[in-house]
């Protein structure tokens, strides 16, 4: 028989970065299997979240009906162009409140000392704070972006070829990053202020902007949204490229590495207040 060289993993082990990938994919399936039971268990309150958020949607394309029965476009966009921009980021605010939404919970994770049983616990800590609770809402805010954008692309003749595809796919997928780093970055205050939702619901104003052309803004706030804060790369460069409109929808295939950029910002956050935190001693 030959030897075994030094070191080797016995025959059949998974190296450890495979064992650890495995085991996050298994605790993750049981994360969603527990929150599939509590759909299930709690029926109605997940039938009246969903209600609450799509009345919420209700209520902005109605602000929309409202405006452009006052004015033809604004910002040079018409309104199915806008009512385009409103689902397009509504998709990416679905998909973001589902997967990634629970870092607003640090703040009371880090108040009540649960902090200390994910520093513990042979899983990463931020794996943990993100999928342990999924928010169930968020399908509130999937099908009516799914019918806006579907009704929009039909009024306005959108043909969806495997680059316009390939550029919906990266928008929406940097758009959900852009929201996860960013929320990540403001929810680590917690570890330094202990409070951080005045932030987050702050940075839930300011993506309102997100809502309406960047063109209608001054020169000013239109720098700050899409160098400072850049939401602009979370929808509307993405669905100015779709629609063909402007001269700086080139900016949309930047969207997918800012979204790279302010996760990597975010997990500096999470690490650097990671570093300073007390447990509680309870």
């Amino acid at each position: 028989m030959a030897a075994e060289r030094p070191g080797a993993l016995p025959p059949g082990a998974a190296p450890p970065a495979r064992g650890e990938l495995a085991r996050m994919r298994g605790a993750y399936a049981a994360f969603m299997r527990a929150h599939v039971r509590r759909i299930l268990e709690y029926r109605a309150s997940f039938f009246i979240g969903g209600v609450a958020v799509l009345t919420r949607h209700v209520v902005g394309v109605l602000t929309l009906w409202v405006l452009f029965t006052l004015v033809r476009e604004i910002g040079g966009w018409s309104a199915y162009q806008v009512v385009y921009l409103y689902g397009f980021l509504a998709l990416v605010q679905a998909l973001h409140h589902f997967f990634f939404l629970n870092t607003f919970r640090l703040e009371y994770v880090v108040q009540d000392g649960t902090m200390d049983l994910y520093l513990v616990r042979p899983l990463p800590a931020l794996f943990q704070l993100m999928f342990y609770y999924m928010d169930d809402d968020a399908i509130g805010d999937l099908v009516p972006a799914l019918l806006l954008v579907a009704v929009a692309s039909a009024r306005l003749g959108v043909a969806y070829t495997p680059s316009t595809i390939a550029m919906l796919v990266m928008g929406v997928a940097g758009g959900v990053l852009i929201f996860f780093g960013i929320h990540l970055a403001l929810a680590s205050w917690s570890f330094w202020f202990v409070k951080s939702r005045a932030l987050i619901q702050l940075f839930s104003e300011v993506r309102r902007f997100s809502e309406y052309p960047l063109t209608i803004f001054t020169p000013a706030l239109q720098l700050f949204l899409t160098l400072i804060v850049p939401l602009a790369f979370a929808a509307y460069y993405p669905a100015a490229r779709i629609l063909n409109i402007g001269t700086l929808s080139f900016m949309a295939w930047l969207s997918l590495p800012v979204g790279f950029l302010c996760v990597a910002a975010g997990y500096l956050a999470w690490r650097l207040g990671l570093s300073r935190y007390q447990s509680t001693g309870s």
